[in-house]
């Protein structure tokens, strides 16, 4: 080997010896930067609690639709809807009382929510995907079976609210963006008092009424939906919550 292509040969292993290390560094950077990628997509976040990680996640408005008495419902039983896409975790249902004097008999499940396409979430030890509470509801006799139709934010216990919290509130026009719905405003939402109602119809649905609750103070907002007969009117109209 001559000393002209010796010296070539060596000049090009060191050229080369000097561009590993950058493209080590870009390699580095890529990978990290598809990772960062993929810890703030939806479905990379554990869900919390986990017994509402089997369950697919549906949109806002969609689950509105699907939770909608149908046509030939007469009455809302306490097995309504123990096939949906529901994580139950009540037997039957359970007894809350409050402070002001209200009692209620509740059967709780939890649901997989998105609002156009994002979860609430939980800054926990890392930041989870965080459930939501369906409830089947009366403040009437159980024997009777539930009179209205329940759905907040997180799930029982953990409700969304506060600062290490994102996603803890909806509008009313985001509950109500399903193609399939179709409302007309019964009265105006008044912030820490009465909903919002709205009667919305649907295909194969009974007509009803969805009560949109927004409310909140210094630590924070909320939002929160009920379905409810259209005879519950007045009574959503004039009562403060």
């Amino acid at each position: 080997m001559n000393y002209t292509r010796l010296m070539l040969m060596k000049q090009s292993r060191a050229e080369t010896s000097h561009l590993i290390p950058a493209l080590l560094v870009g390699i580095f950077l890529a990978a990290s930067s598809t990772i960062a990628q993929a810890n703030d997509q939806p479905s990379a976040l554990p869900v919390f609690p986990r017994d509402a990680a089997r369950l697919s996640p549906i949109e806002l408005s969609d689950f509105i639709v699907r939770i909608m008495p149908s046509g030939g419902v007469e009455t809302i039983t306490w097995d309504y809807l123990e096939r949906g896409p529901i994580a139950w975790i009540t037997e039957g249902y359970e007894t809350q009382k409050y402070e002001y004097g209200v009692q209620e008999d509740v059967g709780k499940g939890l649901v997989r929510i998105r609002v156009n396409g994002q979860p609430s979430t939980s800054l926990r030890r890392i930041r989870e995907e965080l459930a939501w509470t369906f409830g089947l509801v009366t403040t009437e006799p159980p024997k009777f079976g539930p009179k209205f139709l329940r759905l907040e934010i997180g799930p029982p216990g953990n409700p969304c609210f506060g600062a290490l919290d994102r996603g803890c509130t909806f509008t009313a026009a985001e509950a109500l963006s399903s193609s399939k719905i179709k409302y007309q405003e019964v009265c105006q939402l008044e912030f820490n008092g009465h909903p919002g109602v709205y009667q919305v119809v649907s295909p194969d649905r009974q007509s009803a009424l969805l009560a949109y609750f927004q409310g909140g103070g210094s630590g924070g907002t909320y939002s929160t939906i009920e379905i409810h007969p259209l005879k519950d009117r007045n009574e959503l109209c004039t009562s403060r919550r």
